[in-house]
């Protein structure tokens, strides 16, 4: 799992995008929540420990801070947004209670849908454009809290959702988990709990995936030396930085930047 740290902030920015035939993504986090489509065919969500189907007809609605990922076997057109959960009003945090994320679009909602949201295509707009996307993305926040049923529980995942946004907020210090759990008011069993639940995650790789994000980041802004990136990123010297960013990102540091530069430069 990593942190896609692009879709982190606080403005009534959205981005969305069309994905046909086979569309397959790992489990990732972010602070956005995100809105699923399914025109044709079928898509398996990944969600924490577990996934559900959504087939043609059918809205996934994907609340902050919720590791999730993408399957496809078959062919399947989908449209996919993300978008601060401000944008939902007071129905965000409602969202967050429900106990799955897809659920069958009524036929009146799922035309409303196409219609204003799905007609954007792929977009990236600013808060001042987004904002009008404000009422197909409110209808349809509506339609799933009256459709689906609450978790009997959230305490977990309200953790993990803190715990993210910390380490987010504060990863440019020397963090442990028991720094955290202490700074959080959990106990550091419960945290390794419901971090092994998720699976290929512990606190460690969660928290030098975060840096690693930022540090990509970094790289791209400019010609900051890579050493002094690993210390604003977190990282106690560059060498742990290197054995990190290599592992995640699949190359050094260096090779990250010339790599971008070259893309950049066509």
């Amino acid at each position: 799992m990593f942190v896609q740290t692009d879709n982190f902030g606080y403005g009534a920015s959205l981005r969305a995008r069309f994905h046909d035939k086979a569309y397959n993504y790992p489990v990732h986090i972010h602070q956005f929540a995100e809105a699923v489509v399914v025109l044709e065919g079928e898509i398996e969500i990944l969600l924490g420990g577990s996934s559900e189907r959504a087939v043609a007809g059918d809205i996934a609605l994907i609340s902050p801070f919720m590791p999730h990922g993408f399957i496809t076997e078959n062919n399947a057109s989908i449209w996919i947004a993300v978008f601060p959960a401000a944008l939902l009003d007071d129905l965000s945090a409602r969202i967050s209670e429900c106990e799955r994320a897809v659920f069958t679009a009524s036929p009146e909602l799922f035309a409303y849908v196409r219609s204003r949201l799905v007609a954007t295509g792929n977009v990236a707009m600013g808060e001042e454009n987004a904002s009008g996307l404000r009422a197909p993305l409110y209808a349809t926040a509506d339609e799933y809290v009256r459709s689906v049923p609450k978790k009997q529980s959230r305490s977990e995942e309200g953790m993990l959702a803190s715990l993210f946004l910390y380490l987010e907020e504060h990863h440019r210090e020397p963090l442990s988990l028991s720094s955290v759990s202490s700074a959080l008011g959990y106990s550091t069993s419960y945290i390794s709990h419901a971090l092994g639940a998720i699976p290929g995650i512990n606190f460690s790789s969660l928290l030098s995936g975060i840096r690693v994000d930022h540090a990509k980041q970094l790289i791209k802004q400019g010609t900051m030396p890579i050493n002094v990136i690993a210390l604003e990123c977190g990282f106690s010297c560059e060498r742990s930085f290197h054995r990190a960013f290599s592992r995640l990102a699949g190359m050094t540091p260096s090779e990250y930047r010339s790599a971008f530069a070259k893309a950049d430069a066509r």
